[in-house]
């Protein structure tokens, strides 16, 4: 979840010391630029003189150990913008590379509103932040465009997790009363029931996007090196993998798999991804995209229907939420 802060906390973290001068910043092949519809990106935020804190909530689920049953839990962090510096509540676990710099985004310096991650504004169109360097020039930022949307009255589910919202309006549809408990199945029924104060806002994201070209790997303990070696034995013959030389660090990337690959720094072998400048992730094209699958199956008239409206029915979901209404998910979301 950390990595995702920045490119959720900005794309979904957003989005170190590392010895020696500069280094090769060439990059040997590039990847063909992404296609969506850019969505209207306004002016970069101003640096903010008062203190702004947003709340990124999800209800993830996933399968247990022991059975296959899903188990709930509710995951928390609080995005703090003041005088212009970004905090999280979580310190970070991965490196950015760019051409002309390194950002080692772990053991990040405490302060009162959690981990400083380096610079930072926010505004009700757009919450933009730029990475602490720890080698070559500090340029690289990462922005999420977001919308922001009263929700006083709302349902709560419907923006907190609406495809679990979806798939318990829709049981003979979905697997889901095969996948929980009993007694999760009646705790998310009796979820639906609740609505939001008065006073609740949300953030809801549209889009992320970067102002450069750049490699993030999560630096987390792996043993990554055979298949980077994989991947380096490829490259020359196979035209999907492409190699990367940031600031001493080789890449060899995949860009028939999601741009995934694998990098070398200093003896280490990292899991990495490669992110073109630009628009990375836009919703809209994301829920056309499942709308033309949705289409080219072979369902019923009225299965077909009930599907597409699940996808608009994801579009309704939040990322980001002000104080009054992520005290209220906390006090009655029991996970």
């Amino acid at each position: 979840m950390k990595v995702q802060i920045l490119t959720l906390c900005i794309s979904a973290l957003l989005l170190s010391a590392c010895g020696g001068g500069g280094g090769s910043s060439s990059t040997e092949s590039t990847s063909p630029s992404p296609s969506p519809e850019n969505p209207q990106q306004p002016t970069p935020p101003k640096p903010n003189t008062t203190l702004q804190q947003w709340h990124l909530i999800d209800l993830e689920d996933r399968p247990t150990a022991s059975s296959w049953l899903r188990e709930f839990e509710l995951y928390r962090n609080v995005l703090s913008f003041s005088d212009g510096k970004f905090y999280t509540l979580e310190d970070g676990d991965s490196m950015y590379f760019t051409a002309d710099a390194v950002y080692q985004v772990n053991d990040l310096p405490k302060a009162k509103y959690g981990y400083e991650y380096g610079s930072g504004a926010i505004t009700d169109e757009a919450m933009t932040i730029r990475l602490r360097s720890t080698l070559g020039k500090e340029k690289l930022e990462l922005t999420n465009y977001v919308k922001k949307i009263d929700i006083s009255g709302n349902d709560l589910l419907p923006r907190l997790q609406p495809e679990l919202n979806w798939q318990l309006n829709h049981l003979s549809l979905d697997e889901l009363q095969r996948t929980i408990s009993v007694q999760d199945l009646n705790t998310l029924q009796a979820l639906q029931k609740l609505k939001f104060p008065q006073g609740s806002v949300c953030l809801q994201k549209q889009a992320s996007a970067n102002n450069q070209a750049y490699i993030v790997v999560d630096i987390e303990p792996k043993q990554e090196q055979q298949g980077f070696l994989d991947y380096a034995k490829q490259y020359g013959t196979d035209p999907n993998i492409l190699k990367f030389t940031y600031m001493n660090s080789i890449s060899y990337i995949n860009k028939d798999n999601r741009n995934w690959g694998y990098t070398e720094y200093q003896n280490r072998y990292y899991w990495s991804e490669y992110n073109e400048k630009g628009i990375e992730y836009s919703v809209a094209d994301d829920l056309e995209q499942k709308r033309q699958q949705v289409q080219q199956l072979d369902l019923s008239a009225a299965e077909k229907a009930a599907r597409l409206a699940r996808i608009d029915h994801i579009a309704e979901g939040c990322t980001y939420y002000n104080k009054t209404a992520a005290d209220y998910i906390f006090t009655h979301v029991n996970y």
